[in-house]
């Protein structure tokens, strides 16, 4: 039997000049008087490029940073400075966007103004300097200590954007005659027992008597379409319903800075912002940022695109002697966790492509753009 092989081109949809990377900076920064501050330093730089190489921007975002003794078993805390609501360039009006992705959808810096604590600022994170650190990311994480890049993307990721602005009563954030929901709540749904359906959040007929059951009825999930798509590839998963929804972490009891604002503990792979992801016992090494990726493209954020290596995908013909049926298909697909490419366009070339057909597909930068590839009979 012979063997027939074709190169699978995917080929993106590149803009006529290179997107900008974002550029975060340390304006207010850990001294690096000590030893282990400038291990922290280096540790919070690094997590720093690892964001940096995928979020487009063309405003600097504004970082302070503190290094505090914050008490046992607790690793660090991290938020946007603030909110904005009803700027030049927000896709939604009355709905509330962090600092960072505001700048960016605004054009220019929208950051608090004196004398608010955070003024010139867009995000701040802090981190325990009590803690047993683990600084190394060549060696695994020893028992009882914590790792600090997993940390430090951690509460990266809730800087920029990933976290509640609702408050624990049900209220939506902001003042008399300014309450609205986040962009974070925008993405959010739950599962309505005493009406078996689901219901959004942000529902403009909601009360905060219904959202005060909702943030604490376990069965909050992220319905935004980018976690969507990635959690229909596959809805066995742990922490995935069957409509491809996340679950959100949203016990009965609340906790005052975990509920509502993290991934359900439920998901298998571990995700980076589940609460325990920067804990002191049994500490996770996620230097990833899995999921949150296609969270912060469903609330805004743009992610940089790269051209694509034409990859070779051998068919084996003797496959249908072995009782494997024709047609064969290869999907492709956006939102891989990992992924920092968006495949907008494939296309075919080499030999036997006449074997081959492409039976579906997506609009060009589509988050679902998915491309069957029919192996003809």
């Amino acid at each position: 039997m012979r063997s027939s092989s074709f190169i699978f081109m995917l080929a993106l949809l590149l803009q006529t000049a290179p997107a900008p990377a974002m550029a975060l900076d340390i304006v207010g920064g850990i001294a690096g008087t000590s030893a282990n501050e400038r291990l922290a330093v280096e540790g919070l730089e690094h997590a720093i490029r690892i964001l940096e190489g995928q979020l487009e921007g063309s405003v600097p975002v504004h970082l302070k940073v503190e290094w505090l003794a914050l008490g046992p078993g607790v690793a660090g805390s991290g938020k946007p400075s603030t909110f904005f609501e009803n700027q030049s360039g927000f896709p939604k009006a009355d709905t509330w966007y962090p600092p960072a992705l505001a700048s960016q959808l605004h054009g220019a810096s929208l950051t608090p103004n004196p004398p608010h604590e955070l003024a010139g600022y867009h995000m701040y994170a802090r981190f325990n300097s009590d803690l047993p650190w683990h600084f190394r990311i060549d060696v695994p994480c020893p028992s009882g200590k914590c790792d600090f890049l997993t940390t430090a993307l951690h509460e990266l990721g809730h800087g920029l954007g990933f976290r509640r602005s609702i408050e624990s009563d049900g209220q939506w954030y902001g003042d008399t005659y300014r309450k609205y929901p986040g962009i974070y709540e925008e993405q959010l749904r739950w599962w309505w027992l005493a009406f078996d359906d689901w219901c959004d959040l942000a529902d403009p007929l909601g009360t905060p008597a219904e959202r005060y059951v909702a943030i604490r009825c376990e069965g909050l999930f992220w319905k935004g379409p980018n976690v969507v798509f990635e959690g229909q590839l596959d809805t066995s998963r742990p922490g995935i319903s069957d409509e491809g929804y996340a679950r959100v972490y949203a016990p009965m009891l609340w906790a005052q800075g975990s509920s509502v604002s993290h991934w359900d503990e439920a998901h298998d792979p571990d995700q980076l912002m589940e609460p325990e992801a920067s804990g002191l016992f049994g500490s996770k090494v996620i230097h990833h940022i899995g999921l949150l990726r296609q969270a912060l493209m469903d609330m805004g954020w743009e992610f940089r695109r790269t051209a694509a290596v034409p990859t070779r995908l051998p068919f084996h013909e003797v496959a249908a002697a072995k009782g494997v049926s024709l047609p064969q298909y290869v999907l492709v697909a956006n939102n891989t966790t990992n992924s920092t490419c968006q495949i907008t366009s494939v296309a075919l070339s080499g030999a036997h492509t006449d074997q081959f057909l492409i039976t579906s597909g997506g609009a060009p930068r589509a988050t679902a753009y998915r491309t069957p590839m029919k192996r003809a009979i």
